[in-house]
């Protein structure tokens, strides 16, 4: 795909076609079966639950169903799925096309907008590894597109993300937000304040985090209340920043420069925008970029929908395919390194 993509962008016929939804299904496939079969660290413990509630059923309290909704989720799944295959297949298909669906709602050019997302940091790993994480993000984003259609059903449909996985409350509300208040500068300014505030404190702003999110919380204890790790570079990550940042810059630039008006843009922009700036507050935490994905599953609608919504301007969008194949390129160059 990514190959189609530069043959494109070299083109120089600069005509525009309405796009099929034939490439966007058969690379949803390809996707789907690729997620399935791949080995993930976190897979075995994922596939270890679903045997558990396939062989015994629900928790028999509700204080052992530690993100219900994923546990549910599971055990409707375990009804009709009698191995490891069918179960990561379902997943895979709930994270994929709810992943696709978004794309589809955005702009007419969803199939080269799908392409980057799939080439995106993090959309692989969140698919095989961090799989609860990923579906839940993924539920979060078909939410979106409804908001405007029926604010209950955005409330219900996020909720239920929430209930995957708890995390996914931050971004959530943070979209919710920008529906009343949606106004880039005020939270360019908030991201700014964050990142001067978390390189002043060196990080010890975290342990505020600690307390607001729960500090009883194994999980939040693991991430946040390690002190050190020898398999993480932990520390102020400035490649972290200036990766965030890159988006936030050219975004923001579309809007002044071109004057481009959005309303749904600015939802997505200002969601980034907050989200990533609740991440520097803890960005000396031990896997911090698990925090970073609850703003960084936004990034290529952040970065390319300014291009893909001038549906008559050819070069435009012939940027934006140039932004993903370099974009990817970076990604599959540090997944090697």
């Amino acid at each position: 795909m990514l190959i189609v993509l530069s043959i494109v962008v070299t083109s120089n016929s600069g005509r525009l076609t309405k796009q099929s939804l034939v490439p966007m299904v058969l690379l949803s496939i390809c996707t789907i079966a690729f997620i399935t079969f791949s080995v993930g660290a976190d897979k075995f413990g994922y596939y270890s639950k679903y045997l558990q509630i396939a062989t015994y059923g629900l928790p028999s309290s509700w204080q052992e169903m530690n993100d219900p909704g994923w546990i549910i989720v599971t055990y409707i799944i375990s009804q009709f799925c009698v191995n490891d295959v069918g179960y990561f297949l379902v997943v895979a298909m709930l994270y994929v096309v709810a992943n696709a669906y978004f794309c589809r709602c955005q702009t007419e050019y969803f199939n080269y907008l799908f392409v980057a997302v799939i080439s995106f940091m993090g959309f692989y790993s969140y698919g095989v590894n961090t799989m609860r994480s990923g579906l839940a993000l993924a539920i979060l984003l078909f939410a979106m597109t409804k908001i405007d259609k029926s604010k209950l059903l955005f409330f219900i449909i996020a909720v239920a993300a929430v209930f995957i996985h708890k995390s996914v409350a931050i971004p959530a509300v943070f979209f919710l937000f920008t529906n009343y208040v949606n106004k880039p500068k005020i939270y360019m300014g908030v991201w700014v304040l964050c990142l001067v505030a978390s390189f002043i404190t060196e990080g010890s702003l975290k342990e505020y985090v600690i307390q607001f999110l729960g500090g009883e919380d194994v999980r939040i204890g693991n991430y946040i209340g390690q002190n050190e790790s020898t398999r993480y570079n932990v520390g102020f990550r400035w490649d972290f920043v200036a990766y965030s940042l890159f988006p936030i810059v050219l975004g923001y630039w579309n809007i002044v420069r071109s004057e481009f008006e959005d309303t749904v843009y600015y939802r997505i922009f200002n969601t980034y925008v907050l989200a990533n700036a609740f991440w520097l507050i803890v960005i000396t935490v031990p896997f911090s970029d698990r925090f970073a994905y609850l703003s960084w599953f936004l990034y290529p609608y952040v970065l390319l929908l300014p291009y893909y919504g001038r549906l008559s301007n050819f070069a435009e969008v012939r940027t934006a395919m140039t932004l993903t194949i370099a974009i990817a390129g970076f990604n599959l160059f540090m997944i090697f390194i």
